[in-house]
């Protein structure tokens, strides 16, 4: 049996698309049995796109959520406010970009590159990527984001185009840590009207 506990938030628009939210839709699955009982607990069947049914997604987001709430729980018999522990996560995010860095800046890299980490007192995550720049080609962009985990729903700042040395030499500076903190801090404030 399928259970559907929240539409698409396109359900709530009328034909001009006006009044649609931005939730995605939530089912949850059991079975029956020949008398119609329930045989096992409601369990996750998708969260938007994402099919939960036959994997062990679930489980992992039980485990990730009691890993960040441990990781809170550190947090705050640390004393650490949550700008301090977004400052923290983005030093350790900026390092793992840098150290990624040697690996993905090549000249034969296509692909976009990124770290994220879940924005403390918040229900969104930001991603840091670094892309190769699509109009020169041979330079690189960084571009900072918020989103919605397990779904397409994103907001980016993204940043001008750099040679490599310039990118390394920035993503080691303390202007690309301000600047991170900066557009995470603005993009998790504007997300509640935009996603």
């Amino acid at each position: 049996m399928l259970w559907e506990i929240q539409p698409d938030g396109r359900y709530w628009a009328d034909g001009d698309g006006f009044g649609a939210e931005s939730d995605y839709e939530i089912q949850l699955y059991s079975y029956l049995d020949v008398q119609g009982k329930f045989t096992a607990p409601f369990r996750i069947y998708s969260i938007g796109t994402t099919k939960f049914i036959g994997t062990d997604l679930e489980n992992k987001m039980k485990q990730e959520l009691a890993r960040k709430k441990e990781a809170e729980k550190k947090a705050e018999q640390r004393g650490e406010t949550a700008e301090e522990t977004m400052k923290r996560l983005i030093n350790k995010c900026l390092e793992q970009l840098i150290e990624m860095s040697k690996e993905h800046l090549t000249e034969k890299e296509k692909r976009p590159f990124f770290v994220v980490f879940d924005i403390p007192k918040s229900k969104y995550m930001a991603i840091i990527k670094i892309f190769r720049d699509p109009i020169t080609k041979i330079k690189w962009r960084m571009s900072v984001g918020v989103m919605i985990e397990h779904t397409d729903k994103i907001i980016e700042h993204i940043g001008s185009a750099r040679d490599k040395e310039d990118l390394l030499s920035y993503l080691n500076s303390q202007e690309a840590r301000n600047d991170v903190f900066k557009s995470v801090k603005e993009l998790n404030e504007i997300t509640q009207d935009k996603l």
